[in-house]
C-alpha cells in the first residue's frame, strides 16, 4: 500500500512564489490517512505516529534547496546564499541521523472530519518541513511489514524522483565490485535493510568455503528426546513429580542447511515476496568448488532458472520434507512454471516440491560483493562471470562530512590561535588517492569513503593509524617500493634534520599513537606534488 502527495505552499518552509504563509503543518490526503488508520474515525482525533525517514532524501533535498537559492521563506522573506545557512541545513541532518541511513520519526497526526487532516508537532530536533519547497517537493508513504516508510523527493521539473533504493531496480543476480571502502556492502544493505529479516540470508566466502558450507551436509547435531529406560520388555519414559516427561540431549546425524538452501526454501515459500541471498567477498572463495552443479541454475533469462538440475539423494530427502510444510504457488504461477519446463517434465512443480529437481524461483535475488584490491583471491572464470550483472561502485563523497581529528595535537591557525588538528576526511581521500593512482596507475588500491568508520563523525588518531596508515604502508608503499621524501620526510621536534618515516614512528615506546607524526604525514599528503609538479 502506498500514497503520495506533491507539497503545496502551505505545506513547505520554502516558496518559489511571493506571499505570506504561517502554516507549520503538512496537509495529507485520505490515501495517506488510510495507511495510518484501518478505519477512518467518525470524529476529529489526534494521535502520535511514527514512520521511517531516509537520510539520503534529506541530503538530496538540502542540496536541491542550496542549488536553487535564492528562495522565499514561508513569511515571504528572501533567503539568499550564505555558507552558515547551507552548513546548518546539512549539519542538522547529520545530527539527527548520525551514522544511520534511516530512522524512525515521530509527529502528531490530526484527523479532521472536514478532510483538512495534517501532520503537525514535528520532532523538535528535526523538522521535515525545513527541507521542502513549494511544488518541487513530494512525499511518498509506503506501508511495509516493519512499518510505514516516508520518502522525500525533490525535483524542479515537478516530477517525483524515482525511489532509487527500491529493490525493483536491482538485477536478479548482481555483483558489486570496486576498491576497498567504496560502500559495496553498504549498497546491498541499503537494499535489504527494510526487507523482513527472515528474508535475507548472508554468507561470506573464504578459502576454506565449499559446497557443504554453502548448501548443506549431514553433520552431527543434538536433539531433545525423552529420557527412557527399559522395564521388563517395555520402554518407559522418566517423568518428574508432576508427571511431565524428562528430556535429554542426544547426538544424531542430520542434514544441516546452510545459507543457499535456507534462502532457496524461503523463496519458494512465497514467490511473490523478495528473498535475498547476500554473498560477501565472493572472489575470496573457489566459486567453482562452492557452487558445484548449482552453477547451471545461474542461467536465468526467464528469471526462473533456464535449466533445472537433479538433486542428490540427501538433498532430495531434505527438500521433500521442507516442502511438505509449504503451500504450492498460485495456479497461474504453477502454469507458468510447468510451461517453462514442459520440454523436460510433464509436471515440473511436482518434481520441485518432491525435491527431485532444483530451480531458482523468480523472487530469489543473489547479490554479492567483490573487493578488487584483495590479494587472497581465487580467479573467477569467464563462464561464471557471464551469469552475473556487474555494478562498479566508484570512489565518491558519501556526504557524511567526517573529520580526522587528533585531540592531543595542538596547532596554531593563521591568526596564531591554538586549535586541535583537524582534517576533512574526503579532502584527504582525494589527495591520498591521487598519490596512489600516481604510484599504481590503478584505482584498485585506492581508499573509499567507508575504508574506516568514524565515531560520531570523527576519525581519531588510533583509528587513522591502525586502519589507513597500516594499509598504505603494507599494501601500497611497500609493494610498489615508493619512498618519495616529499611524502615521508619529517623533522623532529628538537632538530631541523629531515628524517624518513617508517611505520614504527607512528607509535611511541608504550604503543600509543604519536599524533604529531601522524599529523605531519597528513600535512605531507595534502601538500604532495609529483616530480613534474602535477598533483
Amino acid at each position: 500500500m502506498a500514497a503520495e502527495k506533491q507539497l503545496a505552499r502551505q505545506d513547505t518552509d520554502f516558496a518559489i512564489n511571493p506571499g505570506n504563509n504561517n502554516e507549520t503543518s503538512i496537509k495529507i490526503t485520505n490515501d495517506i490517512l488510510s495507511l495510518f488508520y484501518d478505519v477512518l474515525p467518525s470524529e476529529t482525533t489526534k494521535k502520535n505516529v511514527t514512520f521511517y525517514i531516509y537520510k539520503e532524501d534529506f541530503i538530496k533535498s538540502a542540496c536541491g534547496i542550496i542549488s536553487s537559492l535564492p528562495l522565499l521563506d514561508k513569511h515571504g522573506k528572501t533567503i539568499a546564499f550564505k555558507y552558515d545557512f547551507c552548513n546548518q541545513l546539512l549539519s542538522h541532518i547529520n545530527e539527527f541521523f548520525g551514522d544511520d541511513m534511516s530512522k524512525e520519526y515521530s509527529c502528531e497526526l490530526l484527523y479532521n472530519t472536514d478532510r483538512s487532516s495534517c501532520f503537525q508537532r514535528f520532532d523538535s530536533d528535526f523538522n521535515i518541513r525545513n527541507y521542502t519547497v513549494e511544488a518541487w517537493s513530494t512525499i511518498s508513504f509506503t506501508k511495509k511489514a516493519d512499518g510505514i516508510h516516508m520518502r522525500l523527493f525533490f525535483s524542479k521539473s515537478n516530477e517525483p524522483v524515482k525511489d532509487d533504493t527500491s529493490t525493483d531496480k536491482l538485477e536478479i543476480q548482481q555483483i558489486y565490485y570496486g576498491a576497498p571502502g567504496t560502500g559495496k556492502s553498504f549498497s546491498i544493505d541499503k537494499e535489504t535493510e527494510k526487507m523482513p529479516k527472515d528474508s535475507v540470508f548472508r554468507t561470506t566466502f573464504h578459502p576454506d568455503s565449499d559446497y557443504s558450507t554453502f548448501v548443506g551436509a549431514y553433520k552431527p547435531t543434538t536433539i531433545e528426546v525423552p529420557k527412557q529406560f527399559t522395564f521388563g520388555d517395555k520402554l518407559k519414559t522418566f517423568t518428574d513429580g508432576d508427571g511431565n516427561p524428562i528430556t535429554e540431549q542426544k547426538v544424531v546425524y542430520g542434514f544441516v542447511k546452510q545459507s543457499f538452501l535456507k534462502a532457496y526454501i524461503k523463496a519458494w515459500q512465497n514467490i511473490s515476496e523478495k528473498v535475498a541471498l547476500v554473498i560477501e567477498e565472493i572472489n575470496r572463495g573457489n566459486c567453482a568448488q562452492i557452487f558445484g552443479d548449482l552453477f547451471q541454475l545461474l542461467d536465468r533469462k526467464n528469471i526462473y532458472s533456464d535449466y533445472p538440475i537433479d538433486a542428490d539423494e540427501d538433498l532430495r530427502k531434505t527438500l521433500k520434507t521442507e516442502f511438505a510444510k509449504l503451500a504450492k504457488p498460485s495456479a497461474s504461477d504453477i502454469n507458468e512454471i510447468n510451461a517453462l519446463y514442459a520440454k523436460h517434465y510433464t509436471n515440473a512443480i511436482d518434481k520441485i516440491w518432491n525435491g527431485e529437481i532444483l530451480v531458482l524461483p523468480k523472487n530469489l535475488h543473489i547479490w554479492a560483493t567483490m573487493n578488487t584490491s584483495d590479494q587472497s583471491l581465487f580467479p573467477i572464470d569467464s563462464a561464471f562471470k557471464r551469469r552475473w550483472k556487474w555494478k562498479y561502485i566508484k570512489i565518491s563523497d558519501a556526504g557524511k562530512m567526517w573529520q580526522i581529528k587528533f585531540e592531543n595535537e595542538i596547532i596554531k591557525d593563521e591568526n596564531g590561535n591554538e586549535e586541535i588538528f583537524t582534517q576533512d576526511w574526503w579532502a584527504f581521500l582525494q589527495k591520498v588517492n591521487s598519490i596512489i593512482n600516481n604510484i599504481t596507475d590503478s584505482a584498485d588500491k585506492q581508499l573509499g569513503y567507508f575504508f574506516c568508520q568514524a565515531d560520531h563523525g570523527i576519525i581519531d588518531a588510533e583509528t587513522f593509524v591502525s586502519k589507513v596508515i597500516f594499509y598504505l604502508w603494507s599494501d601500497v608503499f611497500k609493494d610498489y617500493g615508493f619512498d618519495d621524501p616529499k611524502l615521508f620526510g619529517y623533522k623532529t621536534e628538537n632538530s631541523e634534520e629531515t628524517k624518513m618515516l617508517s611505520f614504527p614512528d607512528f607509535y611511541d615506546d608504550y604503543g600509543t599513537v604519536n599524533e604529531h607524526i601522524a599529523a605531519q604525514f597528513i600535512k605531507n599528503v595534502m601538500s604532495w606534488k609529483t616530480s613534474n609538479n602535477k598533483e
